[in-house]
């Protein structure tokens, strides 16, 4: 005997009250299953015995009733509420309609899922636009109420689709026992009685729920004639018509046999008495082969589902070896590549290494001329003021004795008069002034000498210019007034203040008189000089 477990209801029902999916669990809470075996690791509860579903009015209580009763009682005419064009109302669009009920065995614990799909024909005639397919299978890991393959991919399948799916799943899968009956009503009500379900349990239901619930009326018959014929019809086989005569009679011989039945019958109470122990150990036996028959059955499946993790596993074994295959050849590949791209990097790096030395040895070539050049810049500015005061004493002395032979140019044809008169004035002049020409020229050599020591002596050295450009100064001075002399001299001879006589004789006086004291001035610069080179040595 069999109990719902489960319902699941996919893509049916009419707009108001549709049910989108909707899974219905009545499982796990009734009585613990006797007799499990010691291969199931959980403890099987049967369904609940009671269910109570509180809804509004039109919530949708009539329609999950024509549905359920659908699926065990086939046929147009055995419809719930009403005529089976209502069906019709159920399935919308060209979408696929199911109802799956979930059936549990009440004493092994077996599960057997039956199913019945709807659709809209998209070509037949009017009476005949709904196809009704009716199907069962066996859950298990592969395959249960909650993953049937009502989709793929997205999209919903319709009923050849849905066909093909199971018929996919019980290949692959011999224990899911599919049968796809179709839509033949008789068919069906066979494998349901088969299977355990009973379908005329199922029509007195329906004759109880026949008018929105209304159970009152189901037993109410008009007359016993009435009562007797729903008792035949329920008891007996309907396509069995002799039998009922046959029964009829059975029952009048066994009335004239009442006396003796009686006897048989006190017989039979005390044979049942005796045989109570025997009766007792044959139960003990069927529920011993029950278990039994269950953990064979168990058993079987255990084994299936070892058999087919054992190939599973073969095979992941043999696909994990090949790959283990080609990833060690792969690798051996990879480090022939590697140590190719290790030596690659080394020889690069190696290279690399000996441009930059290179770079770098040609940037310390190109740093150290460049230091050389400063260093050589630096010490050509440090001479560069001594030799620019050189230069320009030089050409400042230059000047002066070209501006002195200048004046004597254009003063010779007014001084030739005086020149005779003054010729050893003159003479001697000319020797103080070579003289003083020759003290320049050793002075300067002896600057140039002192350039070599500028580094060590830069102060003493510029002491010593100091005294430099101070007799060059004071003989500046003395070229002035030598230049004065004979500006006075050209004067006085010019305006006939002097006669040529007492011109020369005068200028003679003056003349000694001042080389006397430029003589005086140069040899106390000379002492000077001297002074300062002896300090500078020391």
């Amino acid at each position: 005997m069999y109990e719902l477990n489960r319902v699941r209801l996919f893509c049916v029902g009419p707009r108001g009250a549709r049910y989108t999916d909707v899974t219905l669990d009545l499982s796990g809470v009734g009585q613990i299953i006797a007799g499990q075996g010691s291969l199931s690791s959980t403890t099987v509860r049967r369904p609940s015995p009671y269910s109570l579903l509180l809804l509004e009015n039109g919530g949708g209580k009539s329609v999950l009733l024509k549905l359920l009763f659908s699926v065990v009682l086939p046929g147009r005419r055995n419809a719930v509420g009403g005529s089976a064009a209502v069906m019709e109302k159920f399935v919308l669009g060209d979408d696929a309609a199911h109802v799956v009920l979930e059936w549990m065995h009440v004493r092994t614990g077996d599960r057997v899922i039956t199913g019945k799909t709807l659709q809209r024909r998209r070509s037949g005639s009017a009476a005949d636009r709904l196809a009704e397919h009716w199907w069962s299978l066996r859950p298990h890991h592969g395959v249960e109420i909650e993953t049937l393959p009502f989709t793929a991919d997205g999209r919903r399948l319709r009923l050849e689709g849905f066909r093909e799916a199971l018929q996919e799943i019980d290949r692959a899968a011999p224990i899911t026992q599919l049968t796809w009956v179709g839509a033949e009503v008789g068919a069906w009500a066979d494998h349901l009685r088969d299977t355990g379900i009973e379908p005329d349990l199922f029509g007195i239901q329906r004759r109880m729920n026949a008018d929105e619930g209304d159970a009152a009326s189901a037993f109410k018959f008009k007359s016993s004639r009435e009562f007797v014929e729903w008792l035949l019809k329920i008891v007996l086989d309907a396509e069995d018509a002799v039998s009922v005569a046959g029964n009829f009679d059975i029952y009048a011989r066994t009335v004239g046999d009442r006396h003796a039945m009686l006897l048989e019958r006190d017989f039979a109470a005390g044979a049942v008495a005796a045989l109570r122990p025997v009766a007792d150990a044959h139960e003990r036996h069927r529920a011993a082969r029950t278990s039994r028959e269950s953990a064979v059955h168990d058993g079987t499946a255990l084994l299936l589902r070892v058999r087919a993790r054992e190939a599973a596993e073969a095979e992941s074994t043999q696909r994990l070896r090949q790959l283990a295959k080609d990833a060690a050849a792969t690798a051996t590949a990879r480090e022939g590549d590697r140590d190719r791209a290790r030596d690659v990097v080394n020889e690069t790096r190696r290279q690399t290494f000996v441009l930059e030395r290179a770079d770098a040895q040609e940037a310390h070539d190109q740093a150290k001329a460049g230091r050389d050049a400063a260093d050589a810049d630096l010490r050509g500015w440090a001479l560069a003021d001594l030799i620019e005061r050189k230069t320009a004493a030089e050409q400042k002395s230059a000047r002066l004795a070209e501006q002195i032979t200048q004046a004597e140019r254009d003063a010779r044809p007014a001084l030739d008069a005086r020149d005779r008169a003054a010729g050893a004035l003159l003479s001697k002049l000319h020797a103080e002034a070579a003289a003083a020409r020759d003290e320049r020229d050793r002075r300067n050599e002896l600057a140039a000498a002192r350039l070599g020591n500028a580094a060590e002596l830069d102060k003493e050295g510029r002491q010593a210019l100091v005294e430099v450009e101070q007799q060059r100064a004071e003989q500046k001075a003395i070229m002035k007034e030598v230049a004065n002399s004979r500006a006075k001299v050209e004067a006085a001879v010019t305006a006939g203040l002097l006669a040529a006589g007492q011109g020369v004789a005068e200028a003679a006086s003056e003349a000694q008189e001042t080389a006397r004291i430029v003589a005086e001035r140069i040899k106390q610069g000379e002492q000077a000089h001297h002074g300062g080179d002896s300090s500078a040595g020391m």
